[in-house]
């Protein structure tokens, strides 16, 4: 969002994009996105909810309806 804000703005105003600024804070975003998917990934691993997310066919309910379904 800090990126598109400021070359929206920079835009508006006709001033240049401050690429220099905008290269370190698009490092540091990238790191903590993939920190926080790490985290969230080892979650559900200590859960024991990661192994299902892994299987291609999930197993058909007992009653055949599907349980994601809103009817």
């Amino acid at each position: 969002m800090v990126i598109v804000e400021s070359t929206a703005s920079a835009w508006y105003f006709g001033r240049e994009v401050e690429v220099h600024l905008l290269e370190d804070v698009g490092h540091v975003l990238t790191w903590a996105i993939f920190g926080t998917l790490a985290l969230r990934a080892a979650d559900l691993v200590l859960r024991g909810i990661g192994t299902e997310l892994l299987v291609l066919s999930p197993n058909p309910s007992p009653s055949g309806s599907r349980p994601w379904s809103a009817c």
